[in-house]
């Protein structure tokens, strides 16, 4: 079983996917978390890309993922990355690289290898179930008003609401209107608001979608 899970930045897929991957037994895939680690890598000790970024990307750094939803990690150059492709410096920057056709190219060439290694697995991204698996038995687009998700993003952060709020909005306009793979709804997904969601609630809305198709 492949499910693609997909939605903007603070919207509770990563939650969803990961609970569904331990729930059901199966891989787990944070494809963004494949971008922000390609972003870490880029920006090394700086805060900003190096201007020949783009010729560096053709060394193809070597990239090792764990997808274990309970143990997720993601290394590059045998270096764990895990926890600062989390960084703020790493979030302004990521859609800038993911929106580069070698980049993207690169990344679902990966994602795909993972997929076909795997007895059945969680993906989650943007373009999950549109491009990267789009003949995925479930597809679930997870959304949340703008204001619940930044009130959400800013308790991670420790961040202020409405700095979150501009950065989100920003983030999902560069997200939906990039012109390689953008941000969008795949005609066939069902889409989970967890808006008034709890935590418990979204997870077992997320199990009641895929019991409902097999």
């Amino acid at each position: 079983m492949n499910i693609a899970v997909d939605g903007p930045s603070g919207s509770g897929k990563s939650t969803v996917s990961k609970a569904l991957a331990i729930n059901l037994n199966l891989a787990y895939l944070d494809t963004g978390a494949m971008y922000r680690a390609v972003t870490a890598w880029l920006l090394g000790d700086s805060t900003s890309l190096v201007s020949n970024w783009q010729n560096m990307l053709t060394k193809k750094v070597n990239m090792k993922i764990n997808p274990n939803a309970a143990a997720f990690t993601i290394l590059i150059d045998e270096q764990d990355v895990t926890e600062e492709i989390r960084s703020q410096r790493v979030t302004d920057t990521v859609s800038l690289v993911a929106a580069e056709a070698d980049v993207r190219d690169w990344m679902v060439q990966l994602q795909r290898e993972i997929m076909s290694t795997s007895k059945g697995i969680v993906m989650e991204g943007r373009d999950i179930g549109t491009v990267v698996m789009p003949d995925a038995e479930v597809k679930i687009f997870v959304t949340a008003d703008l204001t619940k998700r930044a009130e959400r993003r800013a308790k991670e952060m420790a961040q202020q609401s409405d700095f979150t709020q501009q950065s989100l909005s920003s983030r999902d306009e560069k997200d939906s209107n990039r012109i390689i793979s953008p941000l969008l709804k795949a005609a066939d997904a069902i889409d989970l608001d967890t808006t008034f969601l709890s935590i418990e609630e979204s997870i077992e809305a997320a199990l009641t979608i895929v019991k409902r198709k097999f």
